[in-house]
């Protein structure tokens, strides 16, 4: 912002100067990235941390592909550093989690045993985790019995990009979206070792997406962390 800082919320009202030469010049600009010439903001009041100097929310809380809708973007853009730095001093509360748009590169994803999945209920308003009951399932939440249960994704992935990392969750619809097939596929593969199996994490490694990640900080036994969900994963080359 032409070395201004500022802060602001999601809903911030950004005017745009429509006398800048800026503005034409705006459309041939890349997808994600770079800044529109605006006037002024309307603030929400939100209070950013000190330490965060770099302005976060203005011209990316529009967004580039709410240019084309004309309608105010969701979630702001932030790099993993930025992402990271809020939760460190003046963060958001714990009881509301908080969602940002990051791009940032797979580096790494857990697959060992059956850490990337789960047995769930295959009752689509359900998804409740299953426990064994002889030769069949049994769903405690919605208390009935069935032959087999419904495989899930609940993956653990370290997303990267050049500023740091941070490991976070996703289930069911994101990660079928990351690795491109249904979860019970992949299990059968892996029981089965086909080499196949191997290949499609190998595959996803390095790989870039447009992440919607919710951050939210919790405190378990005395211990405060942040933990961190890919709720929405889109590929970039899809998004450029």
């Amino acid at each position: 912002m032409n070395g201004v800082s500022g802060h602001s919320k999601p809903c911030t009202c950004t005017i745009l100067d429509e006398e800048s030469p800026m503005l034409v010049a705006s459309h041939d600009a890349p997808r994600y990235g770079n800044s529109l010439p605006f006037k002024r903001q309307a603030s929400c009041g939100f209070r950013g941390s000190k330490k965060t100097k770099r302005a976060m929310y203005p011209i990316q809380s529009v967004g580039w592909g709410s240019m084309d809708t004309e309608e105010p973007a969701r979630h702001p853009l932030v790099n993993l550093a930025e992402l990271q730095d809020l939760f460190r001093t003046e963060s958001p509360t714990t009881e509301e989690p908080h969602c940002y748009k990051v791009i940032g590169t797979v580096t790494l994803v857990r697959h060992d045993a059956n850490s990337f999945y789960y047995l769930a209920c295959p009752f689509s308003n359900c998804n409740r985790k299953v426990v064994s009951a002889g030769v069949n399932y049994h769903c405690e939440m919605c208390g009935k019995t069935f032959d087999e249960p419904s495989y899930r994704y609940i993956l653990s992935l370290t997303v990267s990009d050049d500023t740091g990392s941070v490991i976070c969750s996703c289930f069911n619809d994101v990660g079928e979206k990351i690795l491109g097939h249904k979860c019970k596929v992949v299990v059968q593969m892996q029981q089965n070792t086909d080499p196949i199996f191997e290949t499609i994490f190998q595959e996803i490694t390095n790989r870039k997406f447009v992440f919607v990640i919710k951050a939210r900080r919790e405190t378990f036994q005395g211990e405060t962390r942040v933990k961190y969900t890919a709720i929405q994963a889109d590929s970039f080359e899809n998004n450029t």
